[in-house]
């Protein structure tokens, strides 16, 4: 038997991020993968230049997901996450769509910066992020 999300929400499923029920329908092995529990895919196409000694200019492409009836992969926002080669400081900012740039400043010169994105659901989670990307801010004078 097949069920639908919405009665695997009733039957108490819930928190789960992908849901794959197997079934054998007249012989066959059937697969159905329960789409209102996928979280979005995650953006692709990270790129990031140092534009100044405290800044970096980011842009990504947004994820490739499905819009139809069963599935609204939207994406609610992107979480875009950095640090720094220095201080080590983890830091998350969260930005609303349609953006798919942002602009990293109060940088420190002279520094390398690790930095992803993901895309987020409220209501189905958060993607995968995109590779780690790397980029250095000039010091001053360069």
């Amino acid at each position: 038997m097949l069920y639908s999300c919405t009665h695997m929400a009733t039957m108490g499923v819930k928190g789960l991020m992908l849901v794959v029920v197997v079934a054998i329908h007249i012989g066959r092995l059937c697969e159905v993968v329960c789409a209102c529990c996928l979280v979005p895919e995650q953006p692709t196409n990270l790129q990031g230049e140092a534009i100044s000694p405290t800044s970096i200019q980011l842009t990504w492409d947004e994820p490739r997901g499905r819009r139809d009836d069963e599935t609204d992969m939207s994406v609610d926002s992107y979480e875009l996450y950095y640090n720094d080669s220095h201080l080590r400081q983890n830091v998350r900012v969260t930005i609303s769509p349609p953006v798919n740039s942002y602009r990293l400043d109060d940088l420190t010169p002279d520094t390398v910066y690790h930095i992803r994105v993901s895309a987020r659901s409220a209501a189905r989670g958060e993607s995968a992020s995109t590779p780690t990307i790397q980029v250095r801010t000039p010091d001053y004078g360069s």
